[in-house]
C-alpha cells in the first residue's frame, strides 16, 4: 500500500460519473430474484467451481492471485492456511495504515484529548477506522480473518455515531474484536464485557446497586449469547444486571475497564437456575459470562448466525446442529466451528446463494477490478455506503447490520450500486483494463475473458448473446478491434457484468 497523507485519505477528490452510461437494464428484470439465480438458467460450472464458491464466501472478492493459490493448495489446505491467519504476513499493509491513519494506534484518552483540543476533528478517528476496515477487507491476504472480524463487529455491534464511541470503537476494534476473531468465544465474550465501547454503548458504565441498568444484561442474553428464544426470563435479566453492577471504566486511566466495589450489589443472585452466592464482587459477572458462553443455546445461536453469514439466509438445520456440536465439544473454539462449517457437504452445495451486502459489493469491485489504495476511492466508497445504509460501524441498533438478502434489495439501492460501479470502472487505467481483457481483441473474446476474471463463471448462451447485442448493437462480436475500441468495449462489458445478478451474489 503506497503511503499517502492522512488528509488525502479523509478528503479525496469527488469522482465524477463516467460519461459511459451503458445501462444495466439487461438484467434489471431479474434483480427481484437476485438472491437465487433462476433454475432455468444455471451458471456454467468451472473445473474449480468449489474453490470459486469457497473464495466467494470467505473473501471479499475473488482475485486471480487468490484463486491461483487455492488451486495450488487445494480446498482443505487453503482453508487451513486462512484459519492460520497469524502466519500470513500483513506487516506492509498494517504499517501503511498506521502511517496514514495514526489514530489506529492511539489510546482512548489520547483520542478524546486530541478531539477536545482541536488537534483532530471530532469525527476523524471514526473516519480513519472506517477507512482502515475497508482497506483491510480490500487488500489484506487474511481474507477469512477479515470476514470473521466483520462478523463479530456485527454480532457485538457498537455504533460510532454516539458521543465518545467515535473514539472508543477504535480501541474495541483493535484490542477486543480483532485479537479474538478466530479464537475462543468465551475469551471474546469476556473482552467485550470489559470494552469501554460496549460499557458505554449499552449503558453498563452507569449500572450500579443504587439503580441497576438492565440494558447490557438484556442484550447480552438476547443478542450476544442465548438468542431471543434462549430460555431466559425477566427475572434472569434483572439478576444479570445486578451481577454487572460496578463494571465501568476509568476516565483517569485511559478509559480502561474498572470494577468499583462500592457500586456493586454483593447480595446473592440466581441466573438460569444457577445460584451465585453473596459476596462475589467482580466474579459475579465472570460467572455469568462463563455460564452463557458454555450454554447449549449460545452454541446453537452463534452457529446459526455463522451459517447464515457464510452459507444461506436459511441454513440447513443439519449443518447448524453439526456446528453446535463442535462449539460445545471444543469449548467455543471459533476456528473449529468455522472449520466444521467450511468442510461440510452443506457448504459445498450450489443450491444456496447469498446476496452481497453493500460493503461486500463495493469491496469485491475493488478486488476484482484491481483498483488500489493509491487511487483514493475511500471517500466515494464511504459516501455510497452511507447512502445504501452500510457505512462501517454505523448501524444504530445493537443487533448489527441485517444479514438477510431481502433487506438490501430495492430499486433505489440497486440503481445506486450500478451507478457506483460505473464510477469505479471509470477509474481503471489502461494497464488495469489490459489485465482484465488480456490479449483478447474481439468483443466475444473480451467477454469471455471478463466472465472468468469478474464473474468466475460463464454466462448461459442466451444471456451471453444478449450482452453482446446490448453493447455492440448490430455489430458482430467477432470483429477484431483496435486499441481505443477495445477499451470502450471492455468498459461497457464491465458495467453490464458488474450490474448483473451473477456479480451481485456470492
Amino acid at each position: 500500500m503506497q503511503a499517502t497523507s492522512r488528509r488525502d485519505l479523509l478528503t479525496h477528490s469527488v469522482l465524477t460519473l463516467s460519461a459511459l452510461a451503458v445501462g444495466s437494464q439487461v438484467f434489471a428484470a431479474e434483480t427481484a430474484e437476485m438472491a437465487m439465480p433462476a433454475a432455468s438458467t444455471p451458471l456454467a460450472p468451472l473445473p474449480d467451481d468449489a474453490l470459486v464458491r469457497l473464495l466467494n464466501r470467505i473473501s471479499f472478492g475473488v482475485r486471480e492471485t487468490d484463486l491461483s493459490l487455492a488451486r495450488r493448495l487445494g480446498f482443505q489446505r487453503y482453508v487451513e492456511a486462512q484459519l492460520d491467519y497469524p502466519s500470513i504476513d500483513v506487516s506492509e499493509l498494517e504499517g501503511a495504515l498506521l502511517r496514514n491513519l495514526p489514530s489506529l494506534g492511539a489510546g482512548a484518552a489520547e483520542l478524546v484529548r486530541n478531539a477536545q483540543s482541536g488537534q483532530m476533528e471530532q469525527a476523524e478517528a471514526a473516519i480513519e477506522l472506517q477507512v482502515a476496515s475497508l482497506s483491510r477487507q480490500a487488500f489484506s491476504p487474511r481474507q477469512l480473518y477479515e470476514r470473521m472480524v466483520e462478523f463479530w463487529s456485527d454480532h457485538f455491534s457498537v455504533s460510532i455515531q454516539d458521543g465518545p464511541l467515535r473514539f472508543f470503537k477504535t480501541i474495541d476494534d483493535r484490542d477486543v474484536i480483532r485479537p479474538h476473531a478466530l479464537g475462543n468465544f468465551r475469551d471474546l465474550l469476556h473482552a467485550t464485557a470489559r470494552s469501554n465501547a460496549m460499557l458505554y454503548y449499552l449503558d453498563n458504565f452507569n449500572n450500579t446497586r443504587f439503580g441497576p441498568n438492565e440494558n447490557y444484561a438484556r442484550e447480552l442474553m438476547e443478542l450476544h449469547t442465548l438468542g431471543v428464544d434462549g430460555g431466559y426470563t425477566e427475572a434472569d435479566v434483572l439478576a444479570v444486571a445486578r451481577c454487572f453492577t460496578g463494571w465501568t471504566f476509568a476516565p483517569d486511566n485511559d478509559y480502561q475497564f474498572q470494577f468499583v466495589n462500592f457500586l456493586h450489589d454483593f447480595s446473592a443472585k440466581q441466573v438460569l437456575a444457577t445460584d451465585i452466592p453473596a459476596g462475589g464482587g467482580e466474579s459475579d459477572g465472570n460467572t455469568v459470562l462463563d455460564l452463557l458462553a458454555r450454554h447449549p443455546a449460545t452454541a446453537s445461536f452463534i452457529s446459526r448466525k455463522l451459517a447464515v453469514r457464510f452459507v444461506a439466509d436459511d441454513p440447513p438445520s443439519e449443518l447448524v446442529d453439526a456446528m453446535t456440536e463442535t462449539f460445545l465439544a471444543s469449548d467455543g473454539d471459533i476456528a473449529e466451528v468455522v472449520r466444521t462449517m467450511l468442510f461440510s457437504s452443506e457448504f459445498s452445495q450450489r443450491s444456496s446463494a447469498k446476496l452481497k451486502r453493500p460493503i461486500d459489493y463495493f469491496v469485491s469491485l475493488l478486488r476484482v477490478l484491481g483498483l488500489g489504495p493509491d487511487q483514493n476511492l475511500f471517500r466515494l466508497l464511504l459516501e455510497r455506503l452511507r447512502t445504501l445504509g452500510q457505512s462501517p460501524f454505523t448501524w444504530p441498533a445493537p443487533n448489527g447490520f441485517p444479514d438477510q438478502s431481502a433487506y438490501w434489495i430495492n430499486t433505489n439501492a440497486l440503481i445506486t450500486r450500478w451507478n457506483s460501479a460505473n464510477i469505479l470502472i471509470s477509474q481503471l487505467n489502461r494497464t488495469q483494463l489490459e489485465a482484465l481483457h488480456g490479449e483478447a481483441d474481439t468483443a466475444a473474446d473480451i467477454l469471455s475473458a471478463l466472465e472468468q476474471k469478474v464473474l468466475r463463471q460463464s454466462l448461459p448462451p442466451t444471456e451471453r448473446r444478449q450482452v453482446l447485442e446490448f453493447v455492440l448493437g448490430e455489430a458482430a462480436g467477432s470483429v477484431r478491434l483496435q486499441s481505443e475500441p477495445i477499451r470502450q468495449v471492455t468498459v461497457a462489458l464491465l458495467v453490464v457484468l458488474t450490474a448483473s445478478r451473477y456479480f451481485q451474489i456470492r
